[in-house]
C-alpha cells in the first residue's frame, strides 16, 4: 500500500477501488447493527418500564418510548409470543370509562426468582420476589449486624435457605444486598468504616458473594429505600424525591430526574455525619456532634426513656404510642433539628417529596411536623410551596422492597439475553 504525503489517502483510494457490491454489504451490516441495538434498546426500557409501573398500556409505552402505534404493537407482540409480558383485560368501569375495556400489559419474567436482603444495625432481612417485584416470602431476625459480619452474612443465607424451600423457587437470578453504611456501589468497597465497627478490613461483596451462589450487588440502605418508595410507595410516578431513613441511623437518597442519584462512588446522601453547629454528643464514629447522635431512633428511645423513668425495649417500642407533654417535645425538637439540616438540602435538589422512613421517621406524626415546621421556617419559600413531606407509604418496609426492584433490573438484562 502506498502512503501520499504521511497520509492515508492511498488507503482512502484502495478502499474506493473495493468492489461495490462489498462496499454496499459493510453499509448495510452497519446498518443493521444499529437497527438491531436500537430494537435491544425499546425492547429493554418497555421491559423497565412495564415492570417499574406494574402494568400499562400500549399508549403508555407510546409515550415513554416515542414510538409510534405499529412500532409498539410489533415490540408488544414479540414480547407476548416469548411469554415475557402477557395482556390483561381491564374491567370495563375500574376507572370509570365508557367503551370497550383497556388492555393492560404485565410483566412475566421468564421463571425463576430474584432476592433482597436487608442489613439493619440490628436485624437481617430477606425477601424473595417474583421479576415483576411481587414478594413472594420474607423473614427477618435480629443480629448485631454492626460488630458480626460474617454472623449477619450467615444469618442472611440460612433466612435465604429457608424462603427458597418455602417458596418451591427452582432458580434466582439476582441477589442485592443493602449496607447501612457508605458503600461503593461501584467497588464493593465500604468507606468510612467505623460507622460499621466490625467490619474494618473488610470487603462487604467479598464477603456476601462467599455466601450466595449467584450475582449479588450492593447498595446503601437508604438509596434501596428511595427507590422502594419510588417504584411502589409515596414517591410513585414523581421524578424528585428525597427519601430521608431515620432509624438506628440516618441516611438520605435522592431521586433526581426520576433516576436514583448516588454520586461520583455511590456515597451521595450520607447525611448522618455531618457535625450540626453547638452540639457535642458523642458519636459511634468517633464524632462530636453529629446529626445521628442527637436525631437517630436509638438516641431519641434513650431520652423518651429517661424523661418517663423507664426503659424501652427497642423491639417493641413504638414511637407513635408517646403522647406525654416531655415526650411530644423531645420528638419535635428532634424533627425540628433533621429538618433544619434537610431544607439545605431541599434548597440544592427542589424534591417534589420528602419521605421520611425507618422506625423513627415512617411513624411519629409529632416527629413529621417537626420537619415539615423546621423546613418551612429555613428552606426557600418557592421551594416549600411545591414540596410535600409525607411518612413512608411502606413503613419500615422501604428497603427490602427496594432491594428487590434493584435485583430486578440488575437481573432483566441477562434474562433477556437468554
Amino acid at each position: 500500500m502506498q502512503w501520499v504525503n504521511g497520509s492515508s489517502s492511498g488507503a482512502m483510494a484502495l478502499a474506493d477501488r473495493r468492489p461495490r457490491s462489498l462496499l454496499v454489504k459493510v453499509e448495510m451490516n452497519t446498518m443493521n447493527a444499529g437497527v438491531m441495538g436500537s430494537r435491544l434498546r425499546n425492547r429493554q426500557l418497555a421491559l423497565n418500564y412495564i415492570r417499574q409501573t406494574g402494568g400499562c398500556s400500549r399508549s403508555d409505552l407510546m409515550r415513554e418510548l416515542g414510538l409510534s402505534r405499529s412500532g409498539v404493537n410489533h415490540l408488544v407482540s414479540a414480547l407476548i409470543e416469548e411469554g415475557i409480558i402477557e395482556p390483561q383485560q381491564e374491567a370495563q368501569d375500574s376507572r370509570g370509562k365508557r367503551g370497550r375495556p383497556s388492555t393492560f400489559l404485565n410483566y412475566r419474567g421468564s421463571g425463576g426468582l430474584v432476592a433482597g436482603v436487608d442489613l439493619g444495625h440490628g436485624h437481617v432481612t430477606v425477601a424473595l420476589a417474583t421479576l415483576s417485584g411481587e414478594i413472594r416470602a420474607e423473614a427477618s431476625e435480629s443480629c448485631d449486624v454492626d460488630h458480626d459480619p460474617e454472623g449477619a452474612a450467615q444469618l442472611a443465607r440460612r433466612l435465604y435457605d429457608k424462603l427458597f424451600a418455602e417458596v418451591g423457587a427452582s432458580r434466582v437470578h439476582h441477589v442485592v444486598v443493602g449496607v447501612p453504611g457508605p458503600i461503593n456501589e461501584r467497588t464493593g468497597s465500604l468507606h468510612a468504616p467505623t460507622v460499621l465497627a466490625g467490619w474494618i478490613n473488610v470487603r462487604p461483596l467479598d464477603l456476601l458473594e462467599r455466601h450466595f451462589n449467584v450475582p449479588v450487588s450492593l447498595a446503601h440502605d437508604a438509596t434501596l429505600g428511595a427507590y422502594g418508595e419510588q417504584l411502589r410507595g409515596a414517591g410513585r410516578g414523581l421524578q424528585h424525591v428525597l427519601y430521608v431513613k431515620v432509624s438506628g441511623g440516618v441516611g438520605a437518597a435522592m431521586i433526581v430526574n426520576g433516576q436514583r442519584f448516588v454520586g461520583a462512588s455511590g456515597l451521595a446522601g450520607e447525611i448522618g455525619h455531618t457535625t450540626i453547629q453547638g452540639t457535642s454528643e458523642l458519636c459511634r464514629c468517633g464524632n462530636r456532634g453529629c446529626l445521628e447522635s442527637i436525631v437517630s431512633a436509638d438516641t431519641i428511645r434513650r431520652q423518651l426513656g429517661l424523661s418517663a423513668g423507664r426503659d424501652y425495649d427497642a423491639d417493641t417500642f413504638d414511637f407513635r404510642e408517646i403522647k406525654d407533654v416531655a415526650g411530644v417535645r423531645i420528638l419535635s425538637e428532634a424533627g425540628w433539628s433533621l429538618g433544619r439540616h434537610l431544607s439545605d438540602l431541599c434548597n440544592c435538589i427542589n424534591p417534589q417529596v420528602v419521605v421520611l422512613g425507618g422506625s423513627l421517621g415512617a411513624h411519629s406524626d409529632t416527629f413529621l411536623r417537626g420537619v415539615e415546621q423546621s423546613i418551612s421556617r429555613f428552606a426557600q419559600p418557592g421551594v416549600v410551596e411545591d414540596l410535600e413531606i409525607v411518612h413512608s407509604a411502606l413503613g419500615e418496609r422501604s428497603e427490602i422492597v427496594g432491594a428487590v426492584m434493584l435485583a430486578v433490573e440488575r437481573a432483566i438484562p441477562a434474562i433477556s439475553h437468554e
